[in-house]
């Protein structure tokens, strides 16, 4: 988000931010050698047109990422877009996926949820298309990926 206090009918508000009131800004960036450019952006103007059977965040990356659809690419975000559907609908579309999920989202595997690591295990499992792994580092991190296989992790539990 970025802070704007002045008169605009896009202006959002967000107490948990520094900057309490401003624009919120979509944006995603390359991994063009590590330079991070902009690739397309979206102003959030109150209203998202969301794609049937996705959320609103996993609407706004099929949005951000429809130029790379079907062209065998990966796309990595953090914890606030990731989810199964999400996952589901970009593998149908020769997609690959890659990030952090939170614990609470449907469908991830209470099992995996569940179970007690020491620092450096690793939990995992998979379906057709979709590996999701737990790993105990200082805090547990869950990832959720397509291109990747619980054979791809050194010590699994």
């Amino acid at each position: 988000m970025v802070g704007f206090r002045g008169r605009v009918q896009i202006r959002t508000y967000n107490p948990q931010k520094s900057s309490k009131y401003g624009i919120k800004i979509y944006k995603m960036c390359t991994d063009i050698h590590g330079a991070g450019y902009t690739w397309s952006y979206k102003v959030y103007s109150g209203e998202d047109r969301a794609v049937e059977g996705l959320d609103k965040p996993g609407s706004v990356v099929v949005a951000l990422a429809a130029d790379l659809l079907n062209k065998g690419r990966l796309l990595v975000t953090d914890n606030y877009y990731s989810s199964v559907p999400l996952t589901r609908y970009l593998k149908e579309r020769r997609t690959d996926f890659c990030g952090t999920v939170r614990k609470n989202r449907r469908d991830i595997p209470l099992d995996v949820i569940n179970a007690n690591l020491r620092k450096g295990e690793i939990a995992a499992k998979q379906n057709n298309f979709l590996t999701v792994l737990k790993w105990r580092d200082q805090r547990d991190v869950l990832v959720m990926s397509t291109c990747h296989n619980p054979g791809d992790c050194d010590m699994l539990t």
